[in-house]
């Protein structure tokens, strides 16, 4: 594709020096100066291919791990902080989710933005490393690949001493990398869908959301999800959207990441914390 530039830009500016020489003007200058620009082209579109956020792949369970607690607030009795806990309690699920089927996966696409990859065909670059989960080295290769309109991604793990070249994910986005989906395999025992994960993601605002949906096939809890956002709200800027399958129900909670002043709904009633984790009227 370069190559055909290269040679157009050749074609040109030969029909132009030879004018060029009739008139006494040189045009050699601006011939060099389009021809490096074309060069430059080239090393810009190898050099600049870049991964979706680290959000589209990686939720932020942290503010309601089950080990959460208030260093300024131990004091209160848990009985002032009924809401809290149970928004800790409904997350903690998926914590432990996360925490058994995606460490591997969540680790290796954190550690890819450490690295830069390699173009290894016209339009598929790949990045390689290591990572090392609770004491294992990992290699992870992934691939990004540009089809068309969008991009595709696959994530090929080995273990060492162990298992290789496993897929354990893969995935799809547009070009802007603004919005995209993966679908995550169980294990390499075990490699059947089991989390779908669609996300979306503002560059400007830098807000955006990313869902985890259970999909693994004979199993109860099918169609679960969690849904994980980012807003430009002032009075809660970040939510959590769950659902049950089985029960029907769905929870959802609303949190100020600076004041950590939050909500939680069930059945159609919104119960809320104050700044101290606090139970308290909402407003």
């Amino acid at each position: 594709m370069y190559s055909n530039f290269i040679i157009d830009v050749k074609l040109k500016h030969t029909i132009m020096y030879k004018k060029a020489l009739k008139t006494g003007k040189i045009v050699m200058p601006f011939l060099f100066t389009a021809l490096l620009a074309g060069t430059s082209c080239k090393k810009d579109k190898e050099d600049t291919f870049e991964l979706p956020p680290e959000s589209a792949f990686v939720m932020d369970l942290s503010t309601f791990a089950p080990t959460q607690k208030s260093t300024e607030n131990n004091n209160l009795a848990p009985e002032t902080k009924i809401y809290f806990t149970a928004a800790v309690v409904h997350v903690g699920f998926w914590s432990s989710v996360v925490s058994s089927i995606m460490a591997i996966p969540v680790a290796s696409y954190i550690e890819a933005f450490n690295h830069k990859p390699e173009r290894v065909e016209d339009n598929k670059w790949k990045w390689s490393y290591t990572v090392e989960v609770l004491g294992v080295d990992y290699t992870a290769s992934l691939y990004g690949e540009i089809v068309g309109e969008q991009i595709e991604w696959e994530m090929y793990i080995s273990m060492e001493g162990g298992f290789t070249e496993f897929l354990w994910y893969e995935g799809t986005c547009n070009i802007t990398r603004t919005e995209g989906s993966w679908t995550l395999y169980k294990s390499y025992l075990s490699p059947v869908a089991c989390i779908e994960i669609d996300w979306n993601y503002d560059w400007d605002d830098q807000t955006g959301d990313v869902k985890y949906t259970y999909v693994e096939a004979g199993v109860q809890g099918n169609g679960n999800y969690i849904q994980y956002g980012i807003t430009a709200e002032t009075d809660y800027n970040t939510y959590y959207n769950m659902y049950e399958s089985v029960s029907g129900r769905t929870v959802q909670i609303k949190y100020n990441t600076d004041t950590h002043e939050g909500t939680i709904n069930y059945s159609d009633t919104w119960y809320c914390w104050d700044s101290q984790l606090e139970d308290t009227t909402c407003p």
